[in-house]
């Protein structure tokens, strides 16, 4: 880790070979001097080694030992002052904090000098450890998460991180509507992402783990609570139901008692060799087995690979203590699970789809793309890629500013928005048909669609051919957004419009 002569001297002779290539000189004093004396401007490029290099090398190395230990959660380096790097106190002694203004979130800190600054979130980081005493401990994060050990389990005091990412309900949702696998999802844990200081373990751990419960179930234990709550508000309506209820059962117990003459018929009827009230066979296999008032479910335990794909772990046991909440135990160490609650009718495969698909649900997001001109002049566009929470408010700033919705083909107004699923960091191009184009032709109709940021293109555009149209009252295109993926390479992005 530590910078070596041999490694200043590679990035000399790595230098004299970017300003001259091919050349037999190792050393920047040197090849400054020889391009000097050939009268080259590379002399006047090349600075002074004693003056640049090594500040430049000691920083780039310091760099190159934090991206080393990325992985890590609590990174061992030595003082960055070491390394040329100077330590600058941007913040005051108050620290800063979040305000809410016009329901927007902000951060406020006071700051000693004009500067460049980002706000970054992340879910919260939970410090714990276990000592060899063994005991109980919580989560701060969610009370709900325990961890016990046996005394003895550890030699030494224990350290681990403990992160829960939820699971939101928009996400559900999408993944029950729009996946052939959904109609057998139930619900499911948060995805815990966990860092142990130890490579395995002597004694089992127990960790329990809130979990949504069956919504048939769900349904029950609400509707008995309130029924529980009804009758300690008013007892003697609740005796009278009871009563009355029990009324009923009688009434219908005589109703359903044959006569003689029934009975009679029954035994000469010799057509019908089956009673009419004869129960009807329930399948519960393949796709019968979906049925929306089953009580039982299946519990998956799921753990991420080291090559981010998902497999069911069978040797982990699951056990649901309380309607919402499940006991684990870790017989080893395991960074990144998550606990899937199905129907009975799945199975390992389906699991192990439906947590690939819950993780990339997460970094998906539902996007209105809204498209408006300006009233006084219909030359003026905007486009905006909103996220479906915030679209009402946007389109009613829309409304103020002067834009309103275009008119399609049948000359009936335009919808809202059209609705997109995209991924931060993903490029909107602006294309044009029909007789209108931009009346730029070096403008840029891309832009950078963010969760966070507002994500919007403003574009005056013209008409083509002003007699292509001339019986109609107005011009008519049509501005079709294409979505362009922001990771991967330029020759491979997918694109969807």
């Amino acid at each position: 880790m530590e910078l070596t002569v041999s490694t200043e001297c590679t990035i000399d002779a790595f230098v004299c070979q970017l300003h001259e290539h091919g050349t037999v000189v190792a050393e920047v004093g040197n090849l400054r001097w020889r391009l000097f004396t050939k009268k080259q401007l590379e002399a006047e490029i090349c600075h002074r080694h004693e003056e640049i290099f090594p500040e430049a090398i000691a920083r780039a190395h310091y760099q190159a030992m934090v991206w080393h230990q990325d992985h890590v959660s609590q990174h061992r380096l030595p003082p960055a002052t070491g390394y040329v790097w100077k330590t600058i106190d941007l913040f005051s002694s108050q620290p800063p904090a979040s305000i809410i203004h016009l329901d927007i979130k902000f951060v406020q800190a006071e700051v000693q000098m004009f500067t460049s600054l980002c706000v970054v979130t992340r879910y919260k980081r939970d410090f714990l450890h276990l000592t060899k005493r063994g005991g109980k401990i919580s989560s701060n994060v969610d009370p709900r998460v325990t961890f016990s050990v046996e005394r003895g389990a550890f030699k030494k005091t224990e350290n681990f991180v403990l992160q829960l990412q939820p699971v939101d309900s928009a996400t559900t949702t999408r993944i029950k509507e729009k996946t052939t696998e959904g109609s057998k999802f139930l619900t499911c844990s948060s995805i815990v992402n966990m860092e142990w200081a130890s490579e395995s373990f002597t004694e089992p751990v127990y960790m329990t783990l809130p979990c949504p419960p069956n919504p048939v179930k769900a349904k029950k234990a609400a509707a008995a609570r309130a029924a529980k709550e009804a009758k300690m508000k008013n007892p003697q309506m609740q005796q009278m139901m009871m009563e009355d209820a029990a009324q009923s059962k009688r009434r219908d117990r005589k109703k359903a008692k044959p006569s003689a003459h029934q009975k009679q018929a029954a035994t000469t009827d010799d057509d019908d060799d089956r009673p009419t009230t004869a129960s009807v066979t329930k399948w519960y296999m393949g796709q019968y087995g979906n049925n929306e008032d089953d009580e039982n479910d299946l519990l998956h335990f799921l753990k991420k690979l080291p090559n981010n794909r998902w497999t069911v772990a069978e040797n982990v046991s699951v056990v649901q203590v309380k309607l919402d909440l499940l006991q684990l135990r870790l017989d080893q160490p395991i960074l990144t699970f998550m606990v899937i609650r199905t129907r009975t009718n799945a199975d390992a495969q389906d699991a192990q789809y439906l947590a690939e698909t819950i993780e990339s649900g997460l970094k998906e997001r539902v996007v209105g793309v809204v498209v408006r001109q300006r009233i006084d002049n219909q030359c003026e566009v905007v486009m905006a890629a909103v996220p479906i929470t915030r679209l009402e408010k946007v389109l009613n700033q829309f409304d103020d500013e002067g834009y309103e919705p275009g008119v399609a083909a049948n000359n009936q107004e335009q919808k809202d928005a059209a609705i997109k699923i995209l991924n931060d960091g993903d490029v909107l191009e602006v294309g044009f048909t029909g007789n209108i184009k931009c009346q730029d032709p070096d403008a840029k109709l891309s832009f950078v669609f963010n969760s966070q940021l507002n994500s919007h293109l403003s574009f005056p555009i013209i008409e083509v051919d002003k007699y292509l149209q001339k019986r109609l009252q107005r011009v008519q295109g049509i501005c079709p957004a294409t979505e362009e993926v922001g990771s991967g390479s330029h020759t491979d992005q997918e694109r969807r419009k």
